[in-house]
């Protein structure tokens, strides 16, 4: 399915941003217009953020849906975002209104995976280690059912 980004020409359409076979030296951004797309966009986050960045995300499943919940902290403040994984996509508009979270429609988790990576290299941020993993992890998990 395709979709139009925000803030893009009508005539461009992405699908996917990235590109990538069996082997991690094939990894590609899918058109010059996903790299622009994507570069606009994290300068605008690195903007709100600041420097000093640390970024965590995990995927997760509500019932049927799958998404990804990354959580970027900066020196100016902190950002929410939840990658949902829909098969078509679209960055938020971020012209004025910055909302608490920002939802962001992604075609797959391959997407997904790449493109908190490029997220990471883009803004230098560290990685960010959600506690509750060290008790899962180590402890091990509760089996309920």
């Amino acid at each position: 399915m395709k979709a139009t980004i925000k803030n893009q020409p009508r005539e461009a359409k992405i699908t996917h941003f990235f590109e990538i076979g069996p082997r991690i030296q094939s990894l590609t951004f899918s058109s010059l217009a996903a790299h622009q797309t994507l570069a606009t966009f994290t300068k605008r986050l690195k903007e709100k953020v600041g420097g000093k960045c640390r970024l965590s995300a995990f995927p997760q499943r509500i019932y049927t849906q799958n998404s990804w919940k990354v959580h970027i902290t900066g020196e100016l403040g902190e950002l929410h975002l939840l990658l949902n994984i829909s098969g078509r996509m679209q960055l938020p508009d971020l012209d004025s209104h910055w909302a608490a979270r920002l939802n962001i429609e992604l075609s797959d988790h391959v997407d997904a995976f790449w493109f908190v990576k490029y997220l990471m290299w883009s803004l230098k941020a560290e990685w960010a280690v959600p506690e509750i993993l060290d008790s899962v992890f180590k402890e091990g998990i509760s089996y309920d059912n």
